[in-house]
């Protein structure tokens, strides 16, 4: 592993270091040793097509932060803090609406790494939906087992069982099989709603199990364009339309090139205002041209749809919360 000469300069980038190396680390087991059957040995001459990368990346990333929140190096607020910013990222995607996470990986060779503006509307990451997940799995796991199993138990189980043993990856069903017999039930359910489909994840009842308790607030007070432009050498060019926002729904496209704004050549202070300082139900009027033709737009701002999270403790407990709470954060 490489680090920049900053990484050290700040707390927030050394801890990030470590997650990292924990994340690295984790990898010598799940994937290295732990792996979906498809990941292995490979055929280095096509692609190797898996829905279970949500399981090999994003579980190894809850797992990295697992690790360095049971090392000390985060409180345990801070370690809420860390996992509501990933589930914000999550859950303010439009992607995530549409995209299963099992879908997200199987498409990681045609998909994942070729981007494109619309990337964010239809896809979501299984690096961090798969996070998501795995939190809440491990949770129902603890909650389950009364805090004797964990999600370290399922890949304990994958190691002995497929690597050790049978000497080969596991598949798809044989994954939800271990998990079942970690927990001592079945989570078929969970896997086709959550997993093979894009319903959101329950996130308040996984936490509540161990007395955490997910809020959420407006990201911000203001209206939403539901979009980004940039100057491009004087010329200011639409660069990303968000779905079902002000901008989709009315009218404005990737590559648009705004003319004016308000009835003035548009400025870099005037486009921040629009974007990110006006108040909801305000019209912008905008002129664009697209392609060769150029159209005039009169758009209300919806109310800036994207929320800010946090997960925070209940405030009266119960005594079994507290004892499962302490199990899985591995005290």
């Amino acid at each position: 592993l490489g680090a920049r000469p900053g990484t050290y300069s700040s707390e927030a980038g050394y801890k990030n270091f470590l997650r990292l190396v924990a994340h690295e680390d984790f990898h010598l087991w799940n994937v290295k040793r732990i792996r979906p059957v498809a990941l292995g040995p490979f055929d280095y001459d096509h692609e190797n097509y898996t829905h279970m990368l949500w399981v090999s990346e994003g579980q190894t990333e809850y797992m990295a932060n697992q690790i360095a929140q049971r090392a000390g190096f985060y409180t345990a607020q801070q370690y809420y803090d860390q996992l509501a910013k990933v589930l914000e990222g999550v859950e303010n995607q439009p992607g995530n609406k549409l995209q299963p996470v099992a879908m997200s990986s199987f498409d990681a060779w045609i998909r994942a790494y070729r981007p494109d503006e619309n990337s964010k509307n239809s896809e979501i990451s299984y690096y961090d939906k798969g996070e998501m997940v795995g939190m809440v799995l491990d949770l129902m796991i603890v909650q389950a087992t009364n805090g004797q199993k964990h999600i370290d138990d399922v890949f304990r189980l994958l190691y002995d069982k497929y690597y050790k043993g049978l000497k080969r990856g596991f598949t798809d069903q044989e994954y939800q099989d271990a998990v079942a017999e970690v927990a001592g039930r079945r989570f078929d359910d969970f896997f086709q709603n959550y997993v093979y489909q894009a319903r959101t994840l329950d996130y308040n009842t996984a936490l509540g199990y161990v007395g955490l308790a997910l809020t959420s607030n407006p990201a911000t007070p203001n209206g939403s364009l539901g979009a980004t432009i940039a100057n491009r050498n004087g010329h200011y060019l639409v660069t990303s339309v968000k779905r079902d926002g002000t901008a989709w729904n009315g009218g404005l496209n990737m590559n648009d090139e705004v003319l004016q704004l308000n009835g003035a050549a548009p400025t870099d202070d005037a486009v921040k205002q629009a974007l990110f300082g006006t108040a909801p139900g305000t019209a912008l009027k905008m002129q664009v041209k697209h392609g060769a033709l150029t159209h005039d737009l009169s758009l209300a701002l919806q109310p800036d749809p994207d929320r800010a999270y946090q997960i925070q403790p209940v405030a009266s407990p119960t005594p079994d919360q507290q004892r499962l709470l302490a199990k899985w954060l591995g005290k």
